[in-house]
């Protein structure tokens, strides 16, 4: 799963956007949007003010512990992945503190031109899906506990128990 959140052949199936730069803690980073994303979302993209010639967003690493946490700013968002052993598989928690409203409200955001919290529970569940497929056996899954929420002045922490 570290490899599916921090890896650009991966990150193209659930992330709007490439995640270009050094991974450490501290380390600025680039976040130009796949061709495809433009394609889809490129008059949100465009209102909210991103360049559809060079469709770059900055942001920033802030805790890069792998392959457990994973956290970052895109803009002014922030985005936090939390990796749990959980029975025969890893818990995902995602948590994500929108920034300002685009001219289309959330939907113009980074992260939100494409919801990531969508993105996120439809790509666990292919990957899960694919995992048991490839493995054959029940035993052996990737269990996905996804908790999305928006909080002022800081992430949401998820209680034990209530992301599944």
């Amino acid at each position: 799963m570290w490899r599916a959140l921090t890896e650009s052949e991966h990150l193209r199936h659930w992330l709007p956007a490439d995640i270009v730069g050094e991974r450490c803690a501290g380390a600025e980073i680039q976040l130009p949007f796949w061709p495809e994303s433009v394609d889809r979302a490129g008059a949100e993209l465009e209102q909210a003010g991103v360049d559809l010639d060079d469709p770059v967003l900055t942001g920033r690493i802030l805790t890069w512990d792998p392959p457990r946490l994973f956290e970052f700013l895109w803009e002014d968002e922030h985005l936090r992945f939390d990796l749990e052993p959980d029975r025969a598989g890893t818990r995902l928690v995602c948590a994500v503190r929108l920034g300002a409203p685009g001219p289309r409200g959330h939907t113009g955001t980074a992260s939100g031109s494409t919801s990531v919290s969508t993105a996120c529970a439809n790509s666990w569940r292919r990957a899960r899906s694919r995992t048991r497929a490839q493995n054959g056996s029940p035993n052996s899954k990737t269990l996905c506990g996804i908790r999305f929420g928006q909080a002022r002045g800081g992430l949401k922490t998820p209680q034990p128990g209530t992301a599944r």
